[in-house]
Order: structure tokens, then sequence, then C-alpha cells
């Protein structure tokens, strides 16, 4: 139980740096740099534009996957409740 409960929270610590990881690089594309080439190992070569919609895209088809996970066990994801959690900015 307490392996189970460390490696939960290690994989939410995980989640959360990875988040933070995500807004500050989407937070720095610009309309001046936003067109720049970039390298990397996934997505491309592209730009920074594109890399960050292939980003977006990415976590949103993750969260697709959980949510038809989710309903396959009879769970009812939260956004699709009849109190979603409210959006913030």
């Amino acid at each position: 139980m307490r392996f189970l409960l460390l490696s939960s929270l290690f994989g939410l610590c995980l989640l959360t740096a990875g988040v933070k990881a995500l807004e500050k690089s989407l937070a720095a594309i610009t309309a001046q740099n936003m067109y720049d080439p970039i390298e990397g190992p996934y997505a491309g070569p592209n730009t920074r534009l594109g890399l960050g919609l292939v980003t977006v895209w990415h976590v949103a088809d993750h969260y697709g996957q959980i949510a038809i996970y989710l309903r396959e066990n009879g769970i009812v994801p939260p956004a699709s409740g009849p109190n979603p959690p409210q959006l913030k900015d």
C-alpha cells in the first residue's frame, strides 16, 4: 500500500512538472518566432508553432484514451458528469 501511494505521488509530481514545462515552452512562442524551424526527436523537423500544435493534439489524444478506458470500466469522466469542473485561465 505504501509503495502504491509513493508511486502515485511520484507520478503526480512528474505529471505536474511536465505540465509546467509545457506551459513554459508554449509561452515562449511569439509572433516573431512561431515560424522558426525547430529540430527534435518528435514531430520534427517542424516550426515552433507546429510543434506546439502537435503537443496539444497529443495531450488531447491521451485524454480521449483515458476517457474511453474510464467509460469501459463504468466510470463517467469528470468533464462529462453533471457538474463538470470549472475551466480556469
